[in-house]
């Protein structure tokens, strides 16, 4: 409730704040038709709107990060096995970053990221310090991310139902190999617009009220 507060407040303050937070997430597609992330939230074949529990572990997979700026898309970016602190860094310094300089000249950027693990490495938690001083959201951040809060990171709630759609909604059309597997979450992620963008922002923001309406808990039921 704290974090919605806070970010009520400062938006309150000047709209245009949300446009520097660049939020990010990463998550896992599968070639056997399953999505996964750290939440657990899986979409099933047959119909992406239904989550359910399905053992993935030996199913061939991509790993993808993926943030959201403002107006922009930054990825999604192919992760080289599975994500762990080391590989994290590197990608925060030959892609992340680069990617939100380009974009964000001059500006001064919020940087989100959640409490998985391979956040928690302490190298990383120095470098967005320097890169971001007092202004980057996370479990070790200046500012707090909260603790199971998929339904406020836009990249949850909004840009990954995308790629998982155009991927496996269709069950006639499935990857059939690895390329096509990671090819397809880019071609989605390009096929968002502008105003997508425009109205998730929006989102954003309404999501703070409700949240604050439900005194923290969850909201859902009231969106």
């Amino acid at each position: 409730m704290e974090f919605c507060e806070y970010w009520m407040n400062r938006i309150n303050e000047n709209p245009n704040v949300q446009n520097r937070i660049l939020f990010s997430d990463e998550k896992t597609f599968y070639l056997n038709g399953t999505v996964n992330n750290q939440n657990t939230k899986i979409w099933a074949r047959a119909n992406p709107y239904i989550c359910q529990e399905t053992h993935t572990q030996w199913s061939q997979k991509v790993n993808l990060w993926a943030g959201i700026l403002g107006l922009h898309v930054i990825g999604p970016f192919v992760i080289d096995g599975s994500l762990n602190g080391a590989k994290y860094l590197q990608l925060l310094n030959n892609k992340i970053l680069p990617a939100v300089r380009r974009i964000a000249i001059n500006g001064k950027i919020i940087f989100q990221q959640d409490g998985a693990p391979p956040h928690k490495n302490q190298e990383i938690t120095r470098l967005l310090n320097i890169q971001f001083p007092n202004e980057w959201i996370g479990r070790f951040g200046p500012l707090k991310w909260p603790a199971r809060s998929p339904n406020l990171n836009l990249l949850d709630f909004f840009y990954w139902e995308h790629p998982a759609t155009k991927v496996f909604a269709n069950i006639r059309d499935r990857p059939q190999d690895m390329q096509e597997l990671t090819n397809r979450p880019h071609e989605a992620s390009n096929e968002i617009t502008v105003r997508q963008l425009q109205d998730v922002k929006r989102n954003f923001r309404d999501r703070l009220s409700y949240c604050l309406t439900a005194f923290g808990k969850q909201f859902e039921h009231l969106i």
